[in-house]
């Protein structure tokens, strides 16, 4: 429904008066009714589409077969720690256990 514009601005009256005195103050409080009504729907949508994503991934969450988590073990039962080389530069490097490194020298 289309509303006609309220009055021109008086300091002395209410941005409200205009409804009441043009008669519309009824039908003006039935779109606001239905509008909120309207927004009601919407939220209400809105919310049972999020619950459905929540419940969605909650049970594929205890569908889903998961591994158990197992602890890893060396090969040989042993940690080795990194082994330590000096470079014919003086610099040292330490290398895990089968690295290897290439020494490239230029001017």
């Amino acid at each position: 429904m289309k509303f006609p514009p309220p009055p021109s601005s008086d300091p002395t009256r209410s941005a409200l008066d205009w409804p009441r005195e043009t008669g519309l103050g009824r039908e003006l409080a039935g779109e606001i009714r239905a509008e909120v009504l309207r927004r009601r729907r919407r939220n209400r949508g809105i919310t049972a589409a999020a619950c459905a994503v929540l419940v969605s991934v909650l049970g594929w969450q205890y569908v889903v077969p998961h591994a158990p988590a197992t602890p890893a073990v060396l090969a040989s039962g042993r940690i080795t720690a990194p082994e330590r080389q000096i470079l014919p530069d003086g610099s040292v490097v330490e290398l895990k256990r089968g690295a290897a490194i290439v020494v490239e020298f230029s001017s």
